[in-house]
Parts: structure tokens; sequence; C-alpha cells
């Protein structure tokens, strides 16, 4: 996280001001990443040695209280709440992360597009009430999109039913680009085909 180290066998630990005060500033949203909203730093200090050739660094920090989270809810979801709830790492009790909610944006985004929402929207919202912290997803599911009809051109050799057996993708099932991607992936591991690309229309 801090770019100033102390001198070891794998850092060379040499003192620079301009380090120290980039360091200083991202103290307190370190801090705020792990959980502890109210933290601030209040001061940095440095020391040298009689003969100036090493220098202690000292930051003081005020990081306050971690908050937890109490609850989390979701707002504009058609998929069950218990089944989103289990996509997540983030847990009602958890000390609150801020790379830990984006995450699970993440991971809760890439779930709608295996479900066939591919223009899905997941937006977090963080209330607070002192210490506790109440997480909100924002979700616009959009249209879901299922896969048409599957046309193979510029196979000479390989039958169409063969490498439509091969797809992950399926007619009238939810269109996902992770199935898309293991379907491209299925026909190269046949290794007859000189080039795969697979085209959504």
């Amino acid at each position: 996280y801090l770019e100033t180290k102390e001198e070891s066998l794998l850092e060379d630990g040499f003192y620079n001001p301009e380090t120290v005060e980039t360091d200083f500033q991202k103290l307190a949203p370190i801090y705020r990443d792990k959980g502890f909203l109210d933290a601030e730093t209040i001061d940095k200090s440095t020391r040298f040695s009689p003969l100036g050739d090493k220098a202690t660094v000292l930051f003081t920090v005020e990081e306050g209280l971690p908050s937890q989270i109490t609850s989390i809810h979701f707002i504009g979801n058609q998929l069950p709440e218990s089944k989103l709830l289990r996509r997540l790492f983030l847990e009602e009790g958890d000390t609150y992360s801020q790379e830990d909610l984006q995450t699970d944006q993440k991971e809760l985004t890439n779930y709608y597009s295996d479900q066939g929402y591919i223009y899905a929207t997941v937006e977090p919202q963080i209330l607070r009430e002192g210490q506790k912290v109440s997480l909100v997803y924002k979700i616009e599911e959009g249209p879901k999109t299922l896969v048409g009809e599957i046309v193979v051109i510029g196979n000479y050799r390989t039958r169409p039913s063969a490498i439509k057996k091969a797809l992950d993708l399926k007619p009238d099932r939810p269109f996902s680009l992770a199935r898309l991607l293991k379907s491209e992936s299925s026909l190269r591991r046949m290794g007859v085909f000189r080039s795969v690309d697979i085209e959504p229309l």
C-alpha cells in the first residue's frame, strides 16, 4: 500500500520526502477501505540519525471505530434475493470494505450477465448511521437476452450438428459472454479449425 519502505534484504529503503507526502495522503483512504470510515491523518514527522544516514518516518493516524454491515438489500431485482446474496462476499456482521464492495458489484453484474441480462447494471449505495452500515444494491436488469438461431459458416469437413453439440450456447437459453467464450474455447480444442470466431448478431 505505501511506497515508503523499511530497509531490508528485499527493499532499498531510500528516504524520499515526496514519497512520504504521497503516502501520508494515501493513509486515510486505505483505512476507510478497511472499514474505518472516520479515519483521519493527523500528522507526519521524520527524525534523522546523528550521522544523517538513517530516517525514521512517523505517521499519526486517528482511525476511529470500524463500521459494521447491519443489513443488505436489493432494489429493482426480479431474480430472487436469496440467489443474489449467495453471490456476495460481504455479509451482515462483516466489517465494511470498499474493495470488497466493488468486488461484489462486479460479481452481481457477471451473475446477471450469465442469466441472460447482459445489459444489467448494479449500483451499490451506502447508508450510514454511526458505525452501522446498510448496503443497498440498486439494480436495473434490462431485457433478458436468449440465444436464437445458430448459423455455422466456413466449415467444409465438420458437420454443423457436431459443431453445435460442442457449443455451450444453445437456442432459447440465456445468452452470456462467459458461455460465448467457453464455446469458442471448446471449438478450438477440437483441433480441426484454423480459426474460430463467434459473433452475436
